[in-house]
């Protein structure tokens, strides 16, 4: 039997399958790209004695590969919190874990399901999906001291952090890496404090946070803020993590963080803080668009479609 692991190559893909493997330990292959590549189930041959592990990744993405692999038996567990948009299917050989509230993330569904017993890495997850309220909670139930979690958070920043990017080429490190070096370490803290690749991550983040004194930006004051950022490698890793930060700063409005790329733009939206709510249904209603309520994108709006989101944006969350 050959085991699969699928997973996000964000802080909660990564963290879910830590979790679990450390339960579960197998030997596995990997699976994992960018954060918006999703459509990983494409990339597994269908073929027999196979068993497969999808951590954060969307089910009703990947619907269009996932029968070829049931029809032959293959096992598969798909743990995830992302909107399905459809009946959930039901097979003998498919497992689900899917939990679509907008206050939970895929580590948070492997450490319940876990009983807690890995809980700080879900705390690293939590926050790394800059579900604060969760993490603080997770923390607090993991009896983290107030700089210790304060180390988790920025371990989870920085991991999803590197997610980010149009390439594994325009990433600090590849996420299977990061995963890989994760993997040897039992408690998050000691990750931190030892981890080579962690102090990179550190300097990585700190070098392209310099770059941000001149990006250009519409406040529509209460109706949210649209940033613009260049099509440059320094943006295209920082996207995200600049949409959770200004999200945080203004957690009364929505924001949008729009970075140019070739024939268009990429979008990421952030909903208000104190309602984090309808990210995911403006960004589906554009063609690439797609997400979960608190937090979602459109993988590649036209230009010519620019001024539609801008209208649609402001009046979205009214």
């Amino acid at each position: 039997m050959r085991h699969i692991d699928l997973f996000n190559g964000d802080a909660d893909g990564i963290t879910a399958l830590h979790q679990w493997r450390q339960e579960y330990p197998v030997t596995a292959a990997l699976v994992t790209g960018i954060k918006r590549d999703i459509l990983l189930l494409e990339n597994v041959s269908a073929i027999k004695n196979q068993e497969l592990t999808v951590f954060d990744i969307s089910l009703k993405s990947n619907l269009k590969f996932l029968d070829a692999h049931l029809d032959l038996h293959n096992r598969i567990t798909w743990i995830d919190h992302h909107h399905t948009g459809t009946p959930l299917p039901e097979h003998p050989f498919l497992t689900l874990h899917i939990d679509q509230a907008p206050g939970t993330c895929t580590s948070n569904i492997v450490n319940r399901l876990l009983n807690g017993k890995y809980i700080k890495w879900a705390v690293v997850g939590a926050f790394g999906d800059s579900l604060h309220n969760l993490g603080e909670e997770l923390a607090k139930k993991a009896g983290c001291s107030e700089s210790e979690k304060q180390e988790l958070e920025e371990l989870g920043m920085l991991v999803n952090y590197n997610a980010y990017g149009e390439s594994i080429e325009d990433l600090h490190f590849s996420p299977s890496r990061v995963y890989l070096e994760m993997r040897n370490f039992a408690e998050p803290s000691d990750f931190c404090r030892t981890s080579e690749l962690f102090k990179g991550l550190k300097r990585g983040f700190k070098d392209d946070f310099s770059n941000l004194e001149n990006v250009q930006m519409e406040d529509f004051q209460s109706r949210g803020a649209i940033y613009y950022l260049p099509d440059e490698k320094w943006a295209r890793r920082i996207v995200g993590t600049y949409a959770n930060q200004v999200s945080s700063q203004h957690p009364n409005r929505p924001h949008a963080i729009l970075r140019k790329k070739r024939g268009g733009w990429l979008v990421s939206v952030r909903a208000p803080e104190t309602y984090p709510f309808g990210a995911d249904l403006l960004c589906a209603s554009f063609e690439t668009g797609g997400g979960r309520a608190k937090a979602a994108g459109i993988n590649i709006l036209p230009d010519d479609q620019l001024s539609k989101f801008i209208h649609k944006f402001r009046c979205h969350f009214v």
